[in-house]
């Protein structure tokens, strides 16, 4: 992966340690002062005025950065949270009496599939989508997909693979 260290970045990723690690790894020869991990469950835009996208923005405004990797999350280890998830009876008879609620009945959206998310394709195609489309995002900023390499342990970047 090649990174240029002279640039102010930011990586979105998700809880996944291994990731973190990964992008501590690439990134050991830069600045520390030159890097932002923004990290959270489920690192999705739902909106382009969300929470996530305004974190984005502020980085992006006050903190000066200049690219902007939002990364894919290891498929097993998202599958494993999906599953907890899934499987937690308190929370699934919640989401059956919220499901009933006029709330949901007048949503677009599954109160499911908002809460445990879309695919992984989907999602990260979405996100630099979005991050790249939003209207007050500067059309300097660079946005790159960053992928996991488990196996060669590394990362890759869309333009790399």
């Amino acid at each position: 992966m090649e990174i240029n260290e002279m640039k102010k970045m930011l990586f979105v990723i998700g809880t996944n340690p291994e990731m973190e690690q990964l992008i501590k790894k690439e990134i050991k020869h830069i600045d520390p002062k030159n890097i932002i991990i923004l990290q959270r469950f489920h690192p999705e835009i739902l909106h382009p005025f969300d929470d996530l996208m305004k974190d984005i923005l502020i980085s992006v405004y006050l903190e000066g950065v200049q690219e902007i990797y939002v990364a894919e999350d290891d498929i097993e280890y998202t599958n494993n949270i999906y599953s907890s998830l899934s499987q937690n009876k308190e929370l699934q008879q919640k989401i059956k009496a919220f499901d009933s609620t006029e709330i949901t009945k007048s949503s677009e959206n599954d109160i499911s599939e908002w809460l445990i998310g879309k695919s992984l394709d989907n999602k990260i195609e979405s996100n630099t989508k979005i991050i790249r489309e939003h209207p007050l995002m500067p059309s300097e900023v660079v946005v790159n997909k960053l992928y996991p390499d488990k196996k060669n342990s590394k990362l890759l970047l869309n333009r790399d693979i």
